[in-house]
């Protein structure tokens, strides 16, 4: 009698020790579902606030054409550093580059004179880069199989690598593209990576946004201190045109050559960070902005949304 009660006392402390494991468990599963749901409610409130301010950019950049579409400069609203919105158990922050601000290496696939050759060697002897490997990325976007230059390449020198590949002689898409040109390593892509974008062919250059280095493409002898000079002119009254204004200044040589310059912006860059509930998401449109002032988004990316900082650390603790 003894014996089987010890027996009886053994299985009713398995039988609770095994219920009680299995409730554990069942409460650990459900609070992790409600933290993935909440979870996945907030990356879809974040991602949904950045389409929110998008839609208010886009509208933005259409005021600032109908208020003034004579010229675009960096001192208008929409090109403020940063602008941040405080929402609910959130915020919303975001920032607008004119891309018209760069130099557009899709230029090189229609450029008879040469003139956007010229200015991108010049842009990468400005930088420190060997003004070379403008030959590779020119043969990189035009549609000929004829080696430009020294230092150009086509197919036969990409089919020797390994793993071989094409030129592709078309327009960039991305100008992480410019990885894949003959002789551009990572140092100078993140080099050159700022100063440069992949517009349409035929995008033009503003010269009241350019940036400095840039600015120093457009001739020998436009220098530094010419570059300063002209963006010190620009903050306090920026040029009102090219051939009546800008290139009448006196610290602007005359052997700069005015083709593909002017003084508005029709592409721009947004970056939109949204944050909700410790969630966060990124989106990053390229907008074009039309001759009459509509704006449209011509490529949109989110990145992965991801934990913030302090969610991370909730989840860690």
């Amino acid at each position: 009698m003894k014996h089987q009660r010890g027996v009886a006392l053994i299985t009713v402390l398995m039988v609770f020790f095994f219920a009680s494991t299995i409730a554990v468990t069942m409460v650990s599963r459900q609070h992790l579902d409600i933290r993935r749901t909440a979870n996945l409610s907030d990356s879809l409130q974040a991602s949904n606030n950045a389409r929110s301010v998008e839609t208010f950019v886009l509208q933005l950049l259409t005021q600032d054409y109908r208020e003034n579409p004579e010229i675009d400069h960096p001192q208008e609203p929409w090109a403020q550093q940063q602008t941040r919105f405080e929402v609910e158990n959130g915020e919303v922050i975001f920032t607008v580059e004119d891309l018209n601000r760069r130099f557009n290496l899709n230029n090189l696939s229609d450029d008879p004179d040469q003139i956007h050759l010229e200015r991108l060697r010049l842009l990468m002897t400005r930088l420190e880069l060997n003004p070379e490997l403008a030959d590779a990325i020119r043969d990189w976007v035009d549609t000929d199989e004829q080696q430009s230059g020294y230092a150009g390449a086509e197919d036969n020198e990409y089919l020797l690598l390994d793993p071989p590949y094409r030129a592709a002689n078309a327009a960039i898409r991305d100008i992480s593209e410019l990885l894949l040109v003959r002789g551009v390593d990572d140092p100078t892509y993140q080099r050159l990576r700022p100063f440069v974008t992949a517009l349409p062919a035929g995008a033009t250059l503003n010269v009241n946004s350019a940036a400095p280095f840039v600015l120093q493409s457009l001739a020998q002898e436009l220098g530094a201190v010419e570059a300063d000079q002209i963006v010190q002119t620009r903050q306090l009254t920026p040029f009102a045109g090219v051939d009546q204004d800008f290139v009448s200044q006196q610290f602007v040589p005359a052997s700069v050559n005015t083709s593909g310059l002017t003084v508005t912006s029709n592409y721009f860059q947004v970056r939109i960070e949204s944050y909700f509930g410790g969630r966060r998401a990124v989106l990053e449109s390229t907008v074009k902005r039309d001759p009459d002032g509509r704006c449209q988004v011509l490529s949109r990316n989110f990145s992965r949304l991801e934990p913030s900082e302090a969610a991370q650390e909730g989840e860690r603790s």
